[in-house]
């Protein structure tokens, strides 16, 4: 009996360590999944862990899922190269960094939790319908804006996952991505829905959503050459952050909005340029007080509510009237808020 018992111990404890004998779960990708992700590899893949934490434990091997604790993998801005997957769907390889050799990568293999977390697998053919943000998940920390995809992409939308309060799709972006020195056939990005606004409620939701993106926040570095997250027309520092924010809220870019040169009309929404400097207008308060958001402000990222106003048709940033060039409509908002 008790030699029974050892026996039925040590297959439970085989069991859970290899996943025989257990039903399909989040953790295993199912054969549609495997096959939609075989079709483009390598591919470029920020890890999702189950866990919610910031670093990865990878396995001795594909067909010995035990966790290798020595050398476990820091989730950081780059993505690893997913080079290929184990034909039950329980294991991944991957290109990683090898710490603390910096500019240096080895392949290892993770089971799929440890990378993918809970998604709602369900592959299918895509094409965005509108403007997509891009994020990177950061574990614990916030999901970060890296991106956008335009209207009309095609790509394959592998399922839904769920990060806080907000949805986002998992979508396999097919092009040409280097990550972890390979060249890869196509990157995995987290990705939400962010169509042009069209009403005032629309607009201030976005707005407020813009202002609480984690790469905008209060602070956040943005100095010499720092280029735009989510335009490709050549916009740096200042102007950067002013086309990202054509790009967040309207779908366009840092010249799109009609041009005016009478400081007295800024209103909601407008892309304001001095003699040497951007800045976008989320908001026009009573009393000519504008809600504004900057980049290259000190090399950093600067939202106010009282820096700049308007008075006697001129702008004042900090009590001292600015050489206004020129501003650009984006929007019909209100003037006061």
């Amino acid at each position: 009996m008790r030699r029974k018992q050892i026996i039925i111990g040590y297959a439970v404890l085989l069991a859970a360590l290899t996943g025989w004998g257990l039903p399909q779960s989040a953790s295993v990708l199912p054969p549609a999944v495997v096959e939609r992700l075989t079709d483009r590899l390598p591919a470029a893949i920020t890890p999702l862990p189950m866990s919610g934490d910031i670093k990865i434990l990878p396995s001795f091997s594909a067909t010995r899922p035990f966790v290798d604790r020595r050398n476990a993998v820091m989730l950081g801005e780059e993505p690893f190269s997913l080079i290929s997957i184990a034909k039950d769907g329980r294991s991944l390889e991957m290109a990683v960094p090898v710490k603390p050799d910096a500019g240096k990568y080895t392949n290892r293999w993770f089971r799929t939790e440890e990378v993918l977390g809970k998604v709602n697998w369900k592959p299918e053919e895509y094409t965005t319908a509108c403007q997509h943000l891009l994020y990177l998940n950061r574990g614990k920390q916030a999901v970060e804006l890296i991106g956008a995809l335009e209207k009309d992409t095609w790509c394959v939308s592998l399922g839904t996952v769920v990060l806080g309060k907000v949805t986002y799709r998992l979508l396999q972006v097919h092009g040409d991505y280097e990550a972890c020195g390979v060249a890869n056939a196509a990157r995995l990005f987290l990705a939400r829905e962010a169509p042009p606004v069209k009403t005032q409620a629309e607009y201030n939701t976005r707005a407020a959503e813009l202002l609480a993106e984690h790469a905008y926040r209060q602070g956040r570095p943005w100095g010499t050459m720092k280029p735009a997250l989510l335009t490709k027309e050549g916009a740096f520092e200042c102007a950067a952050m002013a086309s990202d924010f054509a790009r967040y809220m309207f779908g366009t870019g840092l010249y799109a909005g009609e041009k005016f040169t009478d400081p007295s009309e800024v209103r909601a929404g407008d892309i304001i340029h001095f003699k040497s400097h951007f800045i976008a207008v989320v908001f026009r308060g009573k009393g000519g007080q504008l809600h504004t958001i900057e980049g290259n402000m000190n090399s950093v990222v600067n939202q106010s509510k009282t820096y700049y106003s308007v008075k006697n048709g001129k702008i004042y940033a900090g009590g001292k009237p600015q050489e206004f060039d020129y501003g650009r409509h984006n929007w019909g908002g209100k003037v006061e808020r």
